[in-house]
């Protein structure tokens, strides 16, 4: 009995663990990895402003929980220093990924500037989504060279 009820313990702990949101950002060279259930005032991805980027340079946020989350629309949203909001990070076709090209941040960015990324998630079903409380959560900071 003792080593079921470890057993069970044990899976409930692996089944919370692998719930727990995480994120990987990309852009330029840089990476970072993202966890949701950690304080991510401190973290931070640079971002290099150029006069022109290709349609390659991208900055990407893949939500490696994805399939956890199917019930739930999540959205990332990109603010200035004064909570300003700048624009979203759109999702792709593939699911968990989101995408935006750094042309057309290119003209909302300044140098020199930090900038603030949040994520919110809420359930699809309209009916459940009103009895949520719907609160944004930081994922990181863009420093902007």
């Amino acid at each position: 009995m003792k080593s079921f009820l470890f057993i069970f313990c044990l899976f409930i702990t692996g089944t919370v663990i692998a719930q727990d949101p995480l994120f990987k950002l990309s852009v330029q060279q840089h990476s970072l990895t993202i966890s949701l259930e950690e304080d991510n005032a401190g973290k931070s991805i640079s971002l290099a402003l150029q006069p022109s980027f290709t349609s390659a340079d991208q900055f990407v946020i893949v939500n490696a929980n994805w399939k956890e989350e199917k019930d739930w629309k999540r959205t990332f949203t990109l603010v200035d220093s004064e909570n300003n909001e700048i624009g979203n990070i759109p999702e792709t076709n593939k699911a968990g990924t989101f995408c935006i090209s750094l042309t057309s941040l290119v003209n909302v960015l300044q140098t020199s500037h930090t900038y603030k990324i949040y994520t919110v998630a809420y359930p699809r079903d309209p009916q459940k989504a009103m009895l949520v409380k719907i609160a944004r959560q930081l994922v990181c900071t863009v420093e902007v060279k």
